[in-house]
Order: structure tokens, then C-alpha cells, then sequence
């Protein structure tokens, strides 16, 4: 396992932990001053003060995302703090006098005294139990309370006051330790407290501006999160004709919200808000259509009917899941399925986006789509059985249908994993396995059928369908291995077996070998009935060593044959981890020279528990220790990918609002080639202009100046509701690319 150097913080686990024990050193303090501040200041209530700041600082403590709303409660909470020290000021020195100097609180009749408070009369002390003015205390139980009568030299002799005997005027001296008060000097020094702690929150404020997610990540080369430069022009198109935005969420219980104390606490709730903050002007929808418990092929059957299938505030009798949302008309939807889809293969969930892509495409107005690939559930079995590895593959598919198809994406199942297991899927190191390495300890199969001397895996004379496997997972990375062959045909291939698991299949290349250029090579999946793609002509013939080369990138394989690429191929199936094993079914060839890269996702020091970020099972609160993710776990797994996708569709909502006062209506028999400028324009007849996509009628939106010898025109046709992108290199244009 790869081990990947930890980039630092800007905060460390020492220094949160810091933090807490400082919080709970003023809270501490304030629960003991509480009361007295209360009686000094006309009863200011610092409980809701105190709670803030608990909020406030374990959103921040805990949080390692840029998160403005955090910031602002930490901001709002100090300033509340502040204000009430502020108006308190007087409060030290009334402490003061009522721990050291009780007697100077000498009835005076012209002075009123509030409730509570304490007043002094002929050396006896009492408390006042409701404003008076004018009234002589006396133990009456309506105005005053006796509270401590004189010493020996009154009415009231005592021997001893906790421990403290009189001094030779029958007084007893006593400290504010003696009757469990905050010592004056804590008091006194609350402010410099507050100006410590102040600073831990500045340390705070460091994490979330510069936390891992945004620094670590940064570091790696790339977020968690994927964003195609042509994204949301159906969106643009449709804010740009009516200046309406609808946002609807889909999904499942994740991305409903299910097992949090308050919807606030979800990815949703927090996307609307910054969506709402930041934009202006244009009339904001948003609906969550998610629904518990469902997957992608729920949402695209269209006998999953509300009444029937699902009971929501929303749901329509009889109505398909699908339509409802179909008829709210959405300009965006964000998607987030996948923990309830474990039970399809990679292949089929990569299928099931494609067709859900397909409908969307074929509702009247198209929105653009989010995708969110999915986090896995709890690794504690006993408590939930499912398959890891399934449950990863489900969100492997997902993140290669967003890239293939240049869908924007939220990448909640890589910083899931960076959280939890410290796994990077972004990034991979490699490591070598050469000449058979660990052979025959770390291999399994028919070991007895063969003999390995030089590098060379010789079988034992007529040995048939046999195959030796290497105990080593593979996912990505590079097979390089040779072969002779005594005997043709396709009975007689040479199997390779890639990816191979005994409960989620393999995929296999056979190596077929024949005289001339009969020879070819095929690759299959387990479970397909055909070979998935083939390349024939192929001269592979006995007698002679040939080279064979797999490189797995991903969904993508490349198989090279003598140091030539004969097949370059794309497929989401099989997208598990597996072991490698090589063998025939009929005469097994002579093998030499086996070679391996693996490349392994970087792994570095796990960043929380399993717990922290999907709470605990049976216990009240956020998450449900399973599948559900607790409040931190939203705000660490999904915010920092939506933060990045804001940074384009907040200015791309702008832009829609404001062609009309940008760029402002096109001239006519303008050439597109001279316009560089960012900028939207409202363009009439396009036929009239050259060099433009040629459709009458839309919206022009051009980024990105061309010092920056790069520039991006976008057109969006308002009548045909196509979409066009082309690219200015610095020397020429690129074709206009259709979109849909």
C-alpha cells in the first residue's frame, strides 16, 4: 500500500483538542459568574450567548471545509460575547463590593435597590427580594430577606463560618472560595479569556479558509469534483428567456436528509442557501423530489407511482416518480443515488444514467444535470452487510458516466474516502511486481502443473486448463507478459484474467494464436455471452515469443500486442477489484518475463472516524451509523465539491440575467471569429453573421479575454433549444461542437 506524505494542516488535531479545553474552561466559568452577572446587570441572558458559541465552535472545530456560515456564527457569537462584556463593565467592581466590602451597602431611604440584590441596616445584611424604595429593611419575607445577622458584638453570635472562627470583634473574614464563588480575580480576567479564545478562533477561521480539503486536495492536483467548461448552457438559455431558476434535488435517503435533527444540517439545504445569498434578481424554485430507500431504477420505471410506491406531501395518485419532476420543469437537477444500487453491476448503473440522461434529453424543457457519486455505508457488518466493494463500483460507474459525458459531478464518494480511509481514488502511486515476483507463495492455482527457472513459467508436459493467480488485488494499472504457443486455435488460448473476483466476475483477454495472420485477440466479460470487442488479423504465431500488454486506466483498457496498441477500449463493466491470473483452458503455452505496475489510490492517515461522519447507530442525533451521514459528515462530504461547483453556476445565473444590459443585442453580418471579448449578447438572425453556428435567433456567451490566449463561445439557440461550443486557441477556432 502506497503511503502518501501528509500535507499539514493549518490547524492541528493538538491544537482543536486545545480549543476544546479552552471552551470548556470559559464555559465553565461563565455557569459559575452567571448568576452574579445576572444580578448586576438587570438579568442580561448569556445562556443563548454561551450556546452560540458551543455551536459556533464545534462547527468550526470540526469542520474542514471553507464554510462562510460557520464563520459567520463564530463571528455573531464573539460579538454577542463582546457586547455583553461591554455592558458589564461595572460588574467587577460590584463583585468587588459584595465579596469584600458587604458593609459599605448602607441603607440609604432615597435609593432604590433591585431585585435581587443586597442591602445592609444596622450591621445585618440582607437581599432584596423585589424593588423597594423608602422601605427600612427588616426580615419581613416581602421586601427583604435576612440574609446573615452581626457577629458577637449583635444579635447574631456564630462560632464558626465554614471553618473561619471570629476575629476579637466577632467578625468572620471569608473569601469568595468560602461560599463557592468565582474567585474575583477569574472575573477580572474573563476579558483577556475571551481575547485568548478569540485568537483559538482565528486559528479556526485559518482551518476553514485553508483546510485540508481545499489545501490538501490542492496538493494532490485536483478537488473532488469535476466540472466541464460547457456546463449548465440549458440553464443559462432558460434563466436567460424567462428569469425564473428551478433547482430540484433527486435521490435517495441521503440526499432527502433522512437521520438529521434539522434539514439545515443537509447538502441540499446548503446548496439552496448559498445559491440564494449570492444570487440576485432572478426568482429562485427549489424542490427535493428525493425519496428513501429508492435507486436510479426506480426513479425510471415508470410503474413507481406515488400512492402505490411512495407516499409524499408531493406525490400525485397513480403519478410516475419521473413526471413529477418532469412537470415541475427544472433547469438543474442535482442527483445523488447509488448506496441503494449495490445491487446492479457497474455496467448496469452506468446504463441506468444513460437512460436517465436519454429522458431528461426528451422532456420538453431540458435541464442540466449534477451528479453525486455515492458514499459506501458502515464497514461494521454485523451492524449492515453490504458489499464495500460493490457499493464502490456503483460509484466508480457514476463518476466515469459524469466524465464521459461531461456532466458536472460532486465527488461526495472520494472525499468520503480521503475522510475515512485516508484513500485518495484521484491519485495513484505505482509499484513494480517483476519476474514472477513471490512465486509460488503469493500465488495460487495448479502450481504442481508448472516449473518457473529464469523467469521462465514452463507447464509440465500435455498440462491443459490450468491457471496460476497472483494474491494481489488490481484495479488500475499495467500487465506485461509473454507467450509461446505449441498449439492454435481458439481452444488452445492464451487467458488472461484481469480484475477477477469470485463474486463479481472478471474480465478476461484471449490471446488466440494461428499461422500467418489468422492469429486475433478478444476480450470478454463474465456473464457476457460474446466478447466485448475484438481485434483480428493479427499475426500471433507458434513457435515464438509474443508480447502481451493490458493497461487499465479506469474504465478504459488498452491491450498492445509485440509492443504495438491493437485495441483501445472503453466499458464500465467490471469495475471491482480483483486478482490477476494467466492459464489456458486447452494447452497451456510457455510463459515468461510476467510483469506488473499496479497503481494504487495514495493512502495516507484517515482524517475522522466512521463515526464522526455517519453518527452512531441508536444514539439521538445526526446520521444513523449506517448509511445516513451525520451533520459533520454533510459538511465535510459534500459542501467542499458544491462550494466549487457555485464558483461557475452563481456567475453563470448572472450572466443569464444580464445579457440584455452586456453585451446587448448583436449586430447583424458580424463575423464570430472577431469576437473575443467576455461577454453575452442577444443575437437575432445568426444566418446574417459568419463563422456562427448558423441557427436564427440566441444567446451568445463569450469567456475568457484573449490575452489569455484562450477564449470560449458559447451559443444556445432559443427556437431549436440546441447548445454550441467552439474554442479560440490563441491561432485558429475550433469547429462548432452540438450539444445537447
Amino acid at each position: 500500500m502506497a503511503e502518501l506524505y501528509r500535507v499539514d494542516s493549518p490547524i492541528t488535531r493538538e491544537q482543536r483538542n486545545n480549543l476544546n479545553l479552552t471552551f470548556e474552561d470559559i464555559q465553565r466559568r461563565f455557569n459559575n459568574v452567571r448568576f452574579q452577572i445576572s444580578i448586576l446587570t438587570g438579568g442580561s441572558d448569556l445562556d443563548q450567548i454561551v450556546q452560540d458559541l458551543e455551536n459556533a465552535v464545534n462547527a468550526a472545530n470540526n469542520s474542514t471545509s471553507n464554510n462562510n456560515q460557520a464563520l459567520a456564527d463564530i463571528s455573531s457569537a464573539l460579538s454577542q460575547l463582546e457586547t455583553a462584556l461591554t455592558n458589564n463593565t461595572n460588574a467587577v467592581d460590584a463583585l468587588n463590593a459584595i465579596t469584600n466590602n458587604i458593609d459599605s451597602f448602607d441603607y440609604d431611604p432615597g435609593r432604590t435597590y433591585k431585585s435581587p440584590s443586597f442591602v445592609s441596616y444596622q450591621g445585618q445584611t440582607y437581599i432584596v427580594l423585589r424593588d423597594v424604595t423608602g422601605v427600612v429593611p427588616s426580615d419581613d419575607k416581602v421586601n427583604y430577606r435576612l440574609a446573615a445577622r452581626r457577629g458577637v458584638d449583635g444579635t447574631g453570635s456564630v462560632a464558626s463560618v465554614n471553618g473561619n472562627s471570629p476575629d476579637l470583634n466577632g467578625n468572620v473574614s471569608i473569601t469568595n472560595q468560602d461560599i463557592g464563588s468565582t474567585p474575583l480575580t477569574d472575573f477580572q480576567n474573563l476579558n483577556t479569556r475571551v481575547n485568548d479564545f478569540s485568537q483559538n478562533l482565528v486559528e479556526v477561521e485559518d482551518m476553514l479558509e485553508n483546510n485540508f480539503v481545499a489545501s490538501d486536495l490542492t496538493d494532490y492536483g485536483k478537488d473532488s469534483y469535476f466540472l466541464p467548461n460547457d456546463s449548465f448552457l440549458n440553464l443559462i438559455r432558460n434563466v436567460s428567456n424567462n428569469g425564473i431558476l428551478k433547482i430540484a434535488f433527486l435521490g435517495d435517503s441521503i440526499t432527502q436528509g433522512a437521520d438529521q435533527i434539522s434539514y439545515y444540517d443537509t447538502f441540499a439545504s446548503y446548496m439552496e442557501r448559498e445559491i440564494r445569498k449570492y444570487t440576485k434578481d432572478v426568482s429562485l424554485e427549489f424542490f427535493n423530489y428525493a425519496i428513501g430507500g429508492t435507486g436510479i431504477s426506480n426513479f425510471l420505471d415508470n410503474n413507481f407511482v406515488g400512492g402505490t410506491n411512495f407516499n409524499t406531501s408531493w406525490s400525485i395518485q397513480g403519478q410516475p416518480w419521473n413526471q413529477h419532476v418532469r412537470d415541475f420543469q427544472p433547469d438543474l437537477i442535482v442527483t445523488g443515488f447509488g448506496v441503494n444500487d449495490s445491487g446492479m453491476s457497474s455496467f448496469e448503473n452506468y446504463n441506468s444514467y444513460q437512460a436517465y440522461l436519454n429522458l431528461t434529453r426528451s422532456w420538453t424543457k431540458r435541464p442540466d444535470i449534477i451528479l453525486i457519486p455515492n458514499i459506501l455505508t458502515t464497514t461494521n457488518t454485523a451492524l449492515y452487510n453490504q458489499s464495500q466493494e460493490r457499493t464502490l463500483a456503483i460509484a466508480r460507474s457514476t463518476r466515469q458516466f459524469a466524465i464521459n459525458n461531461k456532466i458536472p459531478m460532486i465527488d461526495a464518494n472520494r472525499t468520503f474516502l480521503l475522510l475515512r480511509d485516508g484513500r485518495d481514488v484521484y491519485q495513484q502511486t505505482s509499484t513494480a511486481e517483476n519476474n514472477f515476483f513471490a512465486y509460488p507463495s503469493g500465488w495460487t492455482g495448479a502450481l504442481g502443473s508448472f516449473t518457473l527457472a529464469d523467469n521462465v513459467l514452463t507447464p509440465a508436459a500435455n498440462t491443459s486448463g490450468a491457471f496460476v493467480s497472483r494474491n494481489r488485488t488490481y484495479y488500475n494499472g499495467v500487465i506485461d507478459v509473454e507467450c509461446n504457443f505449441t498449439e492454435t486455435g481458439i481452444g488452445n488460448a492464451f487467458w488472461i484474467n484481469f480484475r477477477e473476483s469470485a463474486e463479481y466476475g472478471r474480465l478476461t483477454l484471449l490471446v488466440v494464436s494461428g499461422p500467418g495472420t489468422s492469429g486475433y485477440i478478444e476480450l470478454y466479460s463474465q456473464g457476457s455471452t460474446s466478447g466485448l470487442v475484438n481485434r483480428l488479423n493479427l499475426s500471433i504465431e507458434p513457435g515464438v515469443f509474443h508480447r502481451i500488454q493490458i493497461e487499465s486506466i479506469e474504465d478504459r483498457h488498452i491491450f498492445s500486442l509485440n509492443g504495438n496498441v491493437v485495441l483501445d477500449y472503453t466499458t464500465p463493466r467490471n469495475m471491482y477489484d480483483g486478482t490477476i491470473s494467466i492459464g489456458s483452458e486447452g494447452v497451456v503455452p510457455t510463459i515468461r518475463n510476467y510483469n506488473v505496475i499496479y497503481r494504487d489510490d495514495l493512502t495516507s492517515t484517515a482524517y475522522y472516524t466512521e463515526q464522526q461522519l455517519l453518527g452512531e447507530n441508536g444514539v439521538p442525533g445526526s446520521g444513523n451509523g449506517i448509511n445516513h451521514p451525520s451533520a459533520l459528515g454533510y459538511y465535510l462530504i459534500y459542501n467542499p465539491g458544491i462550494k466549487k461547483i457555485l464558483n461557475k453556476l452563481i456567475p453563470d445565473i448572472e450572466y443569464a440575467k444580464n445579457f440584455n444590459s452586456d453585451g446587448g443585442l448583436l449586430a447583424t453580418n458580424i463575423d464570430f471569429n472577431t469576437l473575443y471579448k467576455a461577454k453575452v449578447y442577444q443575437v437575432g438572425d445568426v444566418t446574417t453573421n459568419s463563422n456562427s453556428p448558423g441557427e436564427s435567433y440566441g444567446i451568445l456567451r463569450i469567456t475568457n479575454p484573449l490575452n489569455t490566449d484562450y477564449s470560449l463561445q458559447e451559443f444556445f439557440g432559443v427556437a431549436s433549444g440546441n447548445s454550441y461550443t467552439r474554442t479560440y486557441n490563441g491561432s485558429v477556432w475550433t469547429p462548432w461542437r452540438l450539444r445537447n
